[in-house]
């Protein structure tokens, strides 16, 4: 009759070879992994990396290839809440949010690469007979770059537009921003920094392209004064409080505040 003891000390010897086998001898690889199957963290990094490729080269349609692979129905959506948190969080989310707008229709896609604000037409080159190039004996491997998001640059803005908004519909004491472009189009991803008293946050332009690429809101506290900024170079505008509006009824409440910067 076999022992228990030895019942139990085989049973131990095959977990641990079996470890062994599974954790050292052939461990178990990845490749090719669908983004897909991701985390919810690595999901994020992937969109942040997808945006700061679409920022850097402005390929709309190669951007909704590299997010069809995660399989999310609203991407957009998903899109749209990270860039809210993250501006929440003090973080740059201009590329989530411009990406964000662009996908609802504010831009066409693009197929090629590095299209600059007021870009200058750039001849093209005439074509002229070279020699065939030297043969290298030993050519190297082209290394690409790695993605890194692109922080906005500092422009300057000019407050254009500064009126009481009454909207009988929604009654909400909101501080409407709206950024356009020199030439007068919407500017998405642009940060607007809001503050008051001891408190301080902060919202993207771009974050509702029902509206506009252009738009931005954030809701106030009525009676408390506040400072918007826009960027960070140019000055606050400083005592903005929710204005009282009244109805066809003549029923008072507070409304709201729209402020129109335009880029310089």
């Amino acid at each position: 009759m076999i022992r228990p003891s030895l019942i139990i000390l085989g049973i131990i010897l095959g977990i641990a070879l079996g470890l062994l086998y599974g954790w050292a001898i052939s461990p178990v690889k990845y490749t090719d992994t669908d983004p897909s199957s991701l985390r919810a963290d690595y999901r994020e990094q992937y969109l942040l990396l997808v945006a700061s490729a679409y920022q850097a080269d402005g390929n709309l349609d190669r951007a909704r290839e590299r997010l069809a692979a995660l399989r999310d129905p609203d991407s957009t959506q998903t899109i749209t809440a990270l860039a809210q948190r993250m501006a929440a969080e003090g973080k740059d989310a201009s590329a989530l949010a411009a990406l964000a707008a662009d996908l609802s229709g504010g831009v066409q896609p693009v197929a090629s690469a590095s299209e600059s604000p007021a870009s200058t037409p750039v001849p093209l080159p005439t074509e002229t007979s070279t020699p065939p190039p030297t043969p290298l004996a030993a050519p190297s491997l082209t290394t690409f770059p790695t993605l890194t998001p692109t922080a906005t640059p500092g422009y300057d803005y000019t407050l254009i537009t500064r009126e009481p908004y009454c909207n009988d519909a929604e009654r909400l004491p909101l501080i409407i921003v709206d950024v356009i472009d020199a030439d007068g189009s919407p500017l998405p991803g642009v940060r607007v920094t809001v503050t008051w008293g001891e408190g301080e946050d902060g919202f993207v332009t771009g974050l509702k392209p029902e509206i506009s690429s252009s738009y931005g809101d954030f809701l106030m506290m009525v009676g408390v004064m506040y400072n918007a900024q826009v960027g960070s170079r140019t000055p606050p505008v400083t005592g903005i409080a929710a204005p009282t509006c009244a109805d066809v009824e003549n029923e008072s409440y507070a409304g709201a505040v729209r402020l129109v910067f335009q880029r310089k």
